[in-house]
């Protein structure tokens, strides 16, 4: 089951999505998720891999929906356990998302998965509405502008 990060409130997600991580026992790979309502972004890292050249990081995109060029599973983590249909590819060595874990950068981490997310599924994004003017609620009306309020 996904694993909420109450304790890491500085990491900012934008509605409707949800941030998460999995570790992999025993391996030593642990993913960073991104997850709404069509699927999940998954960075996976593997600590001990990032200095070989085959590189320690891999991006994984979950679907709900059939796409060309993915395979399908059944009971899928990232997605509830829904069926899943996936695609990803392993990142170059020495890629921009391997500097930001080394330096600590991780909510350049998480924003870069949220936009990984949305170029893949754009209807998902949630635009916020217009902030409500101080005298707009429906149950008093404004007063003229050259006027006081009572």
């Amino acid at each position: 089951m996904p694993e909420d990060i109450p304790d890491r409130p500085y990491f900012v997600v934008p509605a409707p999505l949800r941030l998460w991580t999995r570790e992999w026992v025993p391996s030593p790979a642990v993913s960073m998720v991104i997850d709404g309502p069509s699927g999940a972004v998954e960075l996976r890292l593997r600590p001990d891999l990032i200095d070989t050249p085959i590189g320690g990081t891999s991006i994984q995109y979950h679907s709900r929906t059939p796409r060309a060029m993915t395979t399908t599973h059944q009971d899928c983590l990232f997605l509830g356990g829904a069926t899943c249909y996936s695609d990803g590819t392993a990142l170059a060595p020495g890629n921009q998302i391997d500097a930001w874990v080394r330096s600590g950068q991780g909510q350049d981490v998480v924003d870069e998965l949220v936009h990984r997310y949305f170029a893949e599924w754009p209807a998902d994004r949630v635009e916020p509405g217009p902030a409500e003017a101080p005298d707009s609620r429906p149950d008093e009306q404004a007063p003229p502008p050259d006027t006081e309020r009572p």
